[in-house]
């Protein structure tokens, strides 16, 4: 049974369905934000009303000091997660031949170095402890067969899957799990921008399924990962795209 989890980017999307499925699961959750502090603070009351064990804490993921100073956060409340998911990321749409120095290095130090960092500290208090952990990386279809309007975002995803591989090796023998989860089209606020459009059409013609996937899919995904059926799963990078691309 997990006790605590902490989740990245969890106010909206994809990742509060995975606090929410966590919440409703019995899990004590702490997530964090960035911008929306209105939507993770309203999350929290809800589920709190509920009787759930939540709260929530900012994260400027593309910053190491914010994420230094979330670690120590979590050490003065005494929170060590049984498991981190990292759904933290920035997502820009622009032009490659307009891709600016320093859109690619936000896009980098956020989906990218800020993981690396977040995890690596995790990943060595569970070991220094003795302690078994889970960790569940998001990355996407993206990183996968690249992106036309999103490069930095596509080699930036592509990255967290050598990053998921890499860990597992690093952290197996510790009993720790690291793996990866590459959605596809998933119905959040950042796609209802595409329904409609040609492009939108195109993509989910080649879905074999014939639907856009649920929020709640890829949650159901990240926590069947971090649960013990999943204790001899690492390494690997789950698709959750309706057979769109095959690995």
């Amino acid at each position: 049974m997990l006790k605590q989890v902490l989740i990245t980017g969890g106010s909206r999307g994809i990742g509060k369905s995975i606090v929410e499925h966590f919440v409703t699961q019995g899990a004590q959750v702490l997530f964090t934000y960035h911008c929306q502090r209105e939507l993770a603070e309203q999350l929290v009351a809800y589920h709190s009303q509920k009787g759930a064990n939540i709260s929530c804490a900012l994260l400027d993921q593309a910053e190491p000091s914010s994420i230094d100073a979330l670690q120590a956060h979590l050490a003065a409340i005494d929170f060590l997660p049984d498991a981190l998911i990292n759904n933290a990321a920035y997502l820009q749409q622009k032009p490659f031949a307009e891709i600016s120095l320093d859109d690619w290095d936000l896009a980098m130090n956020t989906n990218i170095r800020g993981v690396f960092y977040l995890s690596q500290q995790i990943a060595e208090r569970w070991r220094v402890l003795g302690r078994r952990g889970s960790m569940v990386n998001l990355s996407s279809i993206g990183g996968q067969w690249g992106g036309n309007l999103a490069v930095h975002y596509a080699v930036s995803k592509a990255a967290l899957i050598g990053l998921t591989r890499s860990m597992a090796k690093v952290y197996g023998f510790a009993g720790i799990t690291v793996n990866a989860i590459a959605p596809g089209l998933i119905a959040t606020d950042m796609l209802q921008q595409e329904i409609g459009t040609l492009d939108f059409i195109k993509k989910l013609q080649a879905v074999p399924l014939g639907r856009i996937g649920l929020p709640e899919e890829v949650a159901a995904a990240a926590w069947f990962l971090c649960s013990p059926a999943a204790a001899y799963i690492t390494g690997q990078t789950i698709n959750i795209n309706g057979g769109q691309y095959f690995t």
